[in-house]
């Protein structure tokens, strides 16, 4: 096996290969790979088959962020190595990619790494090479079956995004998350990106506002498969000045509802297990757990 690194003029190929039959994990890849400072040049691996043809056998995506001292990985395995095969060859592919990434990986000392996993059938190759797990997420899902109370406070209000919010959404966001485990702070330009996505729009995030502060927000997203809309609540933000009043209840309201108005027949979301609060909160809105997905963390000792 030959690693490569990747080209930008490889996108399409190796798009292809990981995703061929699936045009929306196709989009969210490329979208992904395209991020502001992300370099995928210098941080994305592909593994072959020996020879100048070789066939691409998986990917593997290292997404920096120095700023809190971790890096997150990502990894594809092709599809021509089919789920019929025997799980040991796909996990010997990603296992040769995860020793070559920590072999040759530049980062400071104390830095850790972390991947999210769906599948624990690659938890093996992980704990070999010293990875263990940190903590696991939930999906949550709920049919939009109704709307719901949209009741506020007297002297809060709510308005829809638009393109001069930037500024605003990026203070708002850095404000109610940093310091929240996994989260690095996002600059303009990152969110401008990703408001500028195939899922996602201005109209998509919802402000909540009093006659002085943007004191939280609820970003939505909207997928389609088959000609089926299906939501997603990305996050709900709060300014640490306003919390313990309840206003995260009245943003998912808005942000459920305002997915039910473009069609959306359900709607996930991802939460920490162990945030019991906010699971209370989107139990009673009618979401039931569906999946889970597991982190495992390596600190590098260097």
């Amino acid at each position: 096996m030959i690693f490569r690194k990747f080209k930008y003029e490889m996108l399409d190929e190796l798009l292809e290969a990981i995703a061929s039959s699936d045009d929306q994990k196709q989009v969210t890849i490329k979208e992904q790979l395209l991020q502001p400072d992300l370099d995928p040049e210098r941080n994305c691996i592909l593994l072959t088959e020996d020879g100048d043809e070789g066939r691409l056998l998986g990917c593997l995506l290292m997404s920096r962020e120095d700023l809190i001292g971790r890096v997150i990985l990502d990894f594809w395995i092709t599809e021509h190595i089919s789920d019929s095969e025997d799980d040991d060859r796909k996990q010997h592919v990603l296992q040769v990619m995860l020793e070559n990434c920590m072999k040759s990986i530049n980062v400071g000392k104390d830095t850790v790494v972390h991947c999210c996993l769906t599948n624990l059938n690659y938890s093996s190759v992980f704990e070999t090479l010293g990875f263990s797990l940190n903590r696991t997420y939930w999906k949550m899902y709920r049919l939009n079956e109704n709307a719901l109370d949209l009741k506020l406070s007297d002297g809060l209000n709510v308005v829809e995004g638009t393109e001069t919010m930037i500024s605003t959404l990026t203070n708002l966001q850095n404000a109610s998350f940093t310091g929240s485990w996994g989260f690095c702070p996002n600059t303009p330009e990152q969110i401008a990106y990703k408001l500028s996505g195939s899922h996602t729009d201005y109209e998509n995030v919802i402000f909540l506002f009093n006659e002085t502060d943007t004191v939280g927000y609820c970003w939505t997203y909207i997928y389609e498969d088959n000609n089926v809309l299906t939501g997603a609540i990305s996050m709900i933000g709060v300014s640490p000045n306003y919390r313990g009043k309840g206003l995260s209840k009245g943003l998912l309201n808005h942000g459920l509802n305002k997915l039910v108005s473009q069609g959306c027949e359900g709607v996930f979301l991802e939460v920490d297990s162990n945030n019991k609060p906010a699971i209370n909160i989107y139990e009673a809105a009618g979401f039931v757990k569906t999946e889970a997905m597991y982190w495992y963390e390596l600190s590098v000792k260097k």
